[in-house]
């Protein structure tokens, strides 16, 4: 009796393609409205982008708070401020604004 071998290819890392990590997670109906209209302001075509944003958004976050800064959140409502310019800060200013434009 003759034993025949199947052969089988042995996939090495040079000739497998990388495969891409998949991420899924449950979203309460408010936060999937959320993320469509995210999806829609910033024009994109699929949700795929969206974790890349905020996983770079959540790391600038992480960077700042090491360096001790806080961040405030838009709901936070900030006191009013009244300030006087002087006019030699208004020129400046006019001319720092020209420069741009």
């Amino acid at each position: 009796m003759a034993l025949k071998a199947k052969s089988t290819a042995i996939q090495t890392s040079s000739n497998r393609r990388a495969r891409k990590s998949k991420f899924q997670a449950d979203v309460a109906p408010a936060e999937e409205r959320t993320i469509r209209l995210l999806k829609e302001e910033l024009r994109l075509s699929s949700k795929r982008r969206l974790p890349v944003g905020r996983l770079a958004l959540l790391g600038w976050v992480a960077s700042e708070r090491k360096q001790g800064y806080r961040i405030i959140g838009e709901e936070v409502a900030l006191p009013p401020v009244e300030m006087q310019w002087t006019k030699r800060e208004l020129k400046s200013l006019a001319q720092l604004r020209a420069m741009r434009d």
